[in-house]
């Protein structure tokens, strides 16, 4: 016997009636937003030659070793491949 049960989607209702109330629609806005700036701030930190990090008493530790670098720019890398796109968008 098989369990032809559907897995829920909270989605369900929004596709196939195609609409979003106002507090929805701010919501993925404001989570589209907050993506486009994780994103952004990325790709701004992958273009560097010179790591500097802000150590909790205070001080600052500059890192310019060319491997480390490499590795902190392959971090990146990785990580903007796992966020990806952002699966939800707005249309009107």
């Amino acid at each position: 016997m098989t369990d032809e049960r559907k897995a829920y989607d909270p989605m369900a209702d929004v596709k196939t009636e195609g609409f979003l109330d106002e507090d929805s629609a701010q919501i993925i806005s404001q989570l589209i937003a907050w993506h486009d700036g994780r994103m952004e701030t990325l790709r701004s930190t992958a273009d560097t030659e010179l790591i500097r990090l802000q150590i909790r008493d205070g001080d600052d530790l500059e890192i310019s070793d060319p491997k480390v670098i490499e590795g902190y720019k392959l971090g990146i890398y990785v990580a903007e491949q796992l966020l990806g796109d952002f699966p939800v968008s707005l249309s009107e």
